[in-house]
């Protein structure tokens, strides 16, 4: 009788440790899902100037200036890229040449010809016009002074638009005899940014 409940209770033992074992290797329903082709892709900003990319053409090219002299260009400005952007134009390295010095000029010429031409730069709406509506970002300030300016800052240009910059420049009648022979060379730099300039 002791052998049988023995048995018994080792049965039994053995019957819960089933039990507790089998406890850990219950299944459940479950369904897995891949989705693939995902992916990041970056956006561009491209500049155009004047139909030009990259653009190399000079803009601006006048000789044999004289007092009361005034002229003008439209330029051009497309973002052909995909991300909507920001433009600022600087003008830069203004560099004056004094020329031969030709008598009745002064003598003593370090080349007068960027403190004597007059700047208007303004938003155009591509008839290189300045109409009354059309906001004006330098009014009449010389060459020399807008060395190394920013002369238009963070104009939006939206992903395939397109603006336009009026640059006029004139020689006023009152100057004299102290530009003869003068030259000017000076860079126009364009950026298109994502985010605002300060």
């Amino acid at each position: 009788m002791k052998e049988r409940g023995a048995l018994l209770s080792s049965m039994i033992l053995v019957m819960l440790a089933s039990t507790l074992v089998g406890a850990g290797t219950v299944a459940y329903f479950n369904d897995t899902e891949t989705v693939s082709g995902n992916m990041f892709s970056a956006g561009t900003l491209d500049l155009e100037v004047n139909d030009e990319n990259p653009w190399t053409s000079t803009l601006i090219s006048v000789s044999n200036m004289k007092p009361g002299d005034t002229g003008e260009v439209t330029i051009k400005l497309e973002n052909l890229g995909s991300l909507d952007g920001y433009v600022c134009m600087w003008i830069k390295d203004v560099i004056n040449s004094p020329g031969d010095t030709p008598e009745p000029e002064p003598t003593s010429d370090d080349g007068e010809l960027g403190a004597n031409i007059e700047i208007t730069i303004w938003q155009d709406d591509g008839d290189n016009v300045l109409e009354s509506d059309e906001e004006v970002y330098v009014d009449g300030a010389t060459l020399d002074s807008l060395n190394n300016t920013k002369v238009v800052t963070n104009k939006p240009l939206s992903a395939g638009g397109t603006v336009y910059i009026g640059f006029s420049w004139e020689i006023p009648s009152t100057v004299g005899s102290e530009i003869m022979d003068d030259s000017v060379t000076f860079t126009i730099e364009f950026a298109l940014t994502q985010e605002k300039q300060s």
